[in-house]
């Protein structure tokens, strides 16, 4: 594949340059363009997206929704018939007022349903 790509490219009339691992060579309408995956101006480190403010609330988020799952499934577990309907109701009024944006857009980190 890659040489096809330097077969177009010379045909083409550029020159024949050595693509680093960090970058990829996109086919765009029959011409070759090379792109950058990591600008050192927007790149983060590892270290810092695990410390920064949004992860942890999210990850404290994550937590409080684990919990009340668990707590709900325990809750159900009591086989008191008004307990598990009004957890069924529950959560399908909860999806019904709630439930709305997900139609429109899918959440990949969303394991629970």
């Amino acid at each position: 594949m890659l040489r096809a790509e330097t077969a177009k490219r010379r045909e083409a009339g550029s020159p024949n340059k050595a693509i680093s691992e960090n970058q990829n060579l996109i086919e765009n309408q029959g011409v070759a363009v090379r792109i950058n995956q990591q600008d050192s101006s927007q790149a983060k480190s590892y270290s810092s997206k695990l410390l920064s403010k949004a992860h942890l609330i999210q990850s404290l988020m994550h937590m409080l929704q684990i919990t009340v799952s668990y707590l709900l499934m325990l809750v159900f577990m009591t086989y008191n018939s008004w307990l598990c309907l009004s957890v069924v109701l529950g959560a399908g009024l909860g999806y019904f007022l709630f439930g709305l944006k997900r139609i429109t857009a899918v959440d990949l980190n969303e394991h629970c349903h």
